[in-house]
């Protein structure tokens, strides 16, 4: 009876510890899910500097890796990202060019932030191009003048702001 309450303690200490390694790595995982949104109302400043990915005639287009200041996002210190003409960005590998639902995606990369997650081409008019600049503590990857896969006439230019002093995004 001794060695057999010795063998129930030891499973049921192992067990518990099973249980609490199982919570805490689930706890990791749920980090992207610990981000807020607050709306704000900001007056959209176009950049005109940095680099040009993509002008002119662009469709399915996807970045080579672009390096940036040291960003945390979900919990990892990342240091890459990938530009796609489709209205994200992802970190650790690309995406596919045909990819236009980056949050919902089972794709493998390690992360997205998507402004404007479609099947996005460049506009008839003004001037489409995808750029990115470093402002101050600012990496900010922009689309102007971009549309919507089979929709005429609209003009669509967003950002997104990577702050690497705070790790927001904007």
């Amino acid at each position: 009876v001794t060695f057999m309450n010795i063998i129930y303690k030891l499973t049921k200490s192992l067990f518990l510890a099973a249980c609490i390694t199982l919570i805490l790595s689930s706890m990791n995982f749920a980090q992207v899910a610990n981000y807020t949104f607050t709306q704000t109302a900001d007056t959209y400043t176009p950049i005109t500097g940095g680099t040009v990915l993509f002008s002119g005639s662009f469709d399915e287009n996807i970045s080579a890796a672009i390096p940036i200041p040291t960003f945390n996002f979900d919990g990892v210190d990342r240091t890459s990202i990938y530009v796609t003409a489709n209205g994200f960005i992802t970190f650790g590998t690309a995406p596919t060019g045909t990819n236009y639902t980056p949050i919902s995606s089972t794709a493998t990369y390690n992360g997205a932030i998507s402004p404007f997650g479609r099947d996005l081409v460049n506009g008839a008019s003004g001037t489409p191009e995808i750029r990115y600049e470093q402002i101050g503590n600012e990496f900010v990857v922009q689309w102007q003048d971009v549309r919507r896969y089979n929709s005429t006439g609209e003009l669509i230019s967003f950002q997104v702001r990577l702050n690497s002093s705070n790790n927001t995004i904007k």
